[in-house]
């Protein structure tokens, strides 16, 4: 997640307002490793939303970038190719190495982070090779604004 603090001022104003258009059913329609169709019962507890291109983090309340790539369908405010254009341009700004930490897992290993402000992505591995266990523990709380 890249902050907003040293971005050029036309080109923070071009950006707020903007937001994204996110649906699960298009992401599992469309993946990488093979199509899936979902239930409507998924589809039902899944139901697309739109959130902010640039998120305020509630606790500090800092700006900053929040894209996404996979389950996007529009960006809301600059529709069609521009749209996704400019997604896709962001996306690889604050994908840059220079952003980026990649973490080695060893047993026993922890990583905890702060969804609001973290862009994250999980790395593909040989699950017929590799046992893995995973939990997930999300905190409930506010919604992106």
């Amino acid at each position: 997640m890249r902050r907003l603090a040293g971005a050029p001022e036309d080109r923070k104003s071009q950006l707020q307002g903007l937001a994204l258009h996110h649906s699960y059913k298009y992401f599992m329609a469309t993946r990488e490793h093979g199509r899936m169709m979902i239930s409507k019962e998924i589809e039902a507890a899944t139901p697309d939303v739109i959130h902010p291109l640039i998120r305020t983090h509630p606790a500090d309340g800092r700006k900053a970038l929040w894209p996404s790539t996979g389950t996007v369908i529009e960006v809301v405010g600059l529709p069609g190719e521009a749209g996704m254009k400019l997604l896709n341009e962001l996306v690889a700004f604050v994908t840059d190495e220079r952003f980026v930490l990649r973490h080695h897992w060893r047993v026993g290993d922890i990583f905890m982070f702060d969804n609001r402000c973290t862009l994250h992505t999980g790395t593909p591995y040989d699950d017929q090779k590799y046992y893995r266990v995973m939990h997930r523990m999300w905190v409930k709380g506010d919604r992106p604004y």
